[in-house]
């Protein structure tokens, strides 16, 4: 299911994207925001920003943009767009778009208080009754309305331009505009009741021992899922929830309902109020999520799911009631830091990027290609040996570090790094404690990265997490089945890379499944089946195949580090997840013979020797589809123009090799 939500800079935008993250079934959003640097833009798998809702270009843009992300549906995220989507229901709707709202007459009279509750107070007295201020100061010189009064915004959101008021002179000077309510005191059994009637009597208003009652209407007027919960408000902002029992709640609010259902109410209806001496109130009513939405996920009553599913036609999850939890819901303000803007000409400012592996024949040349690249500020090679770095011969530009530096007492810091590409890989079939360090340094990193919310990690693992039995070619939806320690060390970072997204928004980790690599480059082994063949044949020593059938996803190492550098620099919305990346084709060892005495101009007959084999032919291939939709990602090198190259290397340093 692909959701778009609006506002996902606004505590309820944030919140529902809070809720789709928690899904059980999978919910890819798209989030939409008037400022680009939203704080749940982040959380979502894509973003685009869009006029303010009071813009006349609002709807045309988010039709648009639900047209071209392929929306199934559209959540408003703020109050202001409920009337908004309400009454352009049907625009969306013909580009196939649901949107849950809902219906117009319903949020209009929700979103003016006063309407309200003269439409609802006389179904039930657990809706407050409203007044204008002139009807309620002739009630209180009656006496028929008791002090002390609330007087609020009848449009208004959150606690916005609410006056306590506890002299009648005062209402005098209350706005037209706005809705004057009898002031709800918490039960006296209520442990808050002394708090909130001590604040109120000094012209106060303390959000304490107030309810907020959900509830999740179907298509029927069902009711999908119901939950109480008593808050403490700060600013407006439930900072303290608690799971209470509905059931008074349930029960006073059959009539409201009733109207609710006649009005063809679907989708989410919240209650607030508080559990007076008369039993519950309700001062307010909203047809839509609330800031706590994502805290009601976490306590197990995840709405948004169910009314996603719900709209589109699915059978929702059922929301489990009455479990007697033993949590209680927490919030706080929270910090996340986001890459700079792009500059006025549209390009990113220069990153710095941390490479571990850096020594190694791929590590080193990664180093380069960045070192060289306008988009990266400063590369620094993270490194376990310093002797092999300076045989790596680096440019003066990049920072060299130590991993014992870097792990020591003042280290582990990752506050001014925005991407990290992991390299480090011992292939060592026989020596196990490299493979734990490798996972020891990967966990470091990926901990060091979460608490600094680096943007973008790149772990660079390998296509032994297929394994060799199946059939290709291997995509991702193929569950990986490692056969060697190197394989399964490979899927454990994998997993790692996973945990890490799972748990986190400010770091968009992504593992690369990289296929076999070759190239005459700097550094290479000699003893790499094509590296090997081409030495093989300069120096005319005959090829000797078993088989031959066998047959390899080969890449070209310059081609992987454009791939890896398209992960890594900033520009693109980063990766999450596993991908692979390869030359999406199967290359078997005799083609590549035949390429390397070609390449020396060989006859293919009498360079190399043919025998059969009694083993039915490993064929390695990955089907790199899905890195090259995301990013655009095409191999550029053949082995044939390569091989000449690797054939010359061969002449000048093979035999020494």
């Amino acid at each position: 299911m692909r959701a778009g939500i609006t506002a996902v800079g606004s505590g309820i935008g944030q919140s529902v994207v809070d809720a789709c993250r928690l899904a059980k079934g999978r919910i890819e959003i798209i989030g939409f925001d008037a400022n680009p640097f939203a704080y749940g833009a982040a959380d979502c798998d894509g973003f685009a920003t869009v006029p303010l809702s009071a813009d006349e270009r609002y709807v045309d843009v988010l039709v648009d943009k639900a047209v071209e992300h392929g929306l199934d549906i559209l959540v408003p995220g703020l109050d202001d767009d409920l009337l908004v989507f309400a009454a352009a229901r049907q625009r969306f709707e013909a580009k196939g778009v649901e949107v849950l709202v809902a219906p117009e007459r319903a949020v209009q009279l929700t979103r003016d208080k006063l309407e309200w509750s003269r439409a609802l107070h006389p179904l039930s007295e657990i809706i407050v009754a409203g007044y204008t201020a002139a009807e309620a100061a002739a009630l209180v010189a009656s006496g028929d309305l008791d002090l002390p009064l609330l007087a609020k915004p009848s449009g208004g959101s959150g606690s916005a331009g609410v006056q306590v008021i506890t002299d009648a002179a005062v209402l005098s000077s209350v706005d037209a505009g706005q809705v004057v309510q009898p002031l709800l005191l918490p039960s006296s059994s209520d442990p808050d009741a002394r708090v909130v009637a001590n604040a109120v009597a000094a012209g106060r208003l303390v959000q304490r021992a107030e309810v907020s009652y959900q509830l999740l209407l179907g298509a029927d007027g069902e009711v999908l899922g119901r939950m109480a919960t008593r808050n403490r408000l700060k600013d407006g902002i439930p900072i303290e929830i608690v799971e209470i029992d509905d059931q008074p709640w349930w029960d006073a609010l059959q009539p409201v309902l009733a109207h609710l259902r006649d009005l063809g109410v679907t989708g989410p209806v919240n209650f607030q109020g508080r559990m007076t001496e008369q039993g519950p109130r309700v001062f307010e009513m909203n047809l839509r999520y609330t800031g706590i939405t994502g805290l009601r996920s976490l306590l197990g009553f995840n709405e948004v799911e169910v009314g996603i599913a719900a709209a589109l036609g699915h059978t929702p999850p059922p929301i489990p009631r009455g479990r007697g939890r033993q949590r209680v819901g927490v919030r706080q303000v929270a910090a996340r830091v986001r890459p700079a803007p792009a500059k006025a000409d549209g390009t990113p400012p220069p990153s710095t990027v941390l490479v571990t592996g850096a020594t190694g024949w791929l590590g080193r040349h990664l180093v380069a290609r960045l070192d060289a690249d306008p988009q990266v500020a400063r590369v620094v090679a993270l490194v376990r040996s310093p002797e092999r770095a300076d045989e790596c011969q680096f440019s003066e530009d990049v920072e060299l570090l130590t991993v014992a530096d870097w792990t020591g007492t003042d280290g582990e810091r990752l506050d001014e790094v925005d991407a990290v590409v992991h390299a480090a890989a011992d292939r060592d079939p026989s020596d196990p404690t490299g493979k734990a360090d490798d996972l020891s340094l990967l966990r470091t990193l990926l901990r060091s990265a979460l608490a600094y919310q680096v943007p973008r990690f790149v772990y660079l693992s390998s296509q032994s997490v297929y394994g060799t039995s199946r059939p290709t070619p291997w995509s991702e939806d193929l569950a990986p089945a490692p056969e060697t320690v190197y394989g399964l060390s490979k899927l454990a970072g994998e997993e790692l890379v996973e945990l890490a997204n799972a748990t986190n928004n400010g770091t968009a980790a992504v593992s690369l499944r990289l296929a076999k690599l070759y190239g005459a480059m700097e550094g290479l082994r000699w003893t790499e089946l094509v590296h090997r063949f081409a030495l093989q044949a300069a120096t005319q020593e005959p090829i000797r195949i078993v088989g031959g059938d066998q047959a390899f996803d080969l890449l070209h190492l310059e081609d992987a580090l454009e791939a890896i550098a398209l992960a890594v620099l900033p520009g693109r919305r980063p990766l999450r997840g596993a991908y692979n990346v390869g030359s999406g084709t199967a290359t078997s060892i005799l083609e590549v013979a035949d390429a390397a005495l070609a390449a020396v101009g060989g006859d293919h007959s009498s360079g190399r020797t043919l025998e059969p084999a009694t083993d039915t032919p490993l064929v390695f291939q990955m089907d790199v589809t899905r890195f090259r939709a995301a990013t655009g990602w095409v191999p550029t090198r053949s082995l044939a123009d390569d091989m000449e190259h690797l054939v010359r290397l061969a002449d000048r340093s093979g035999r020494s090799a």
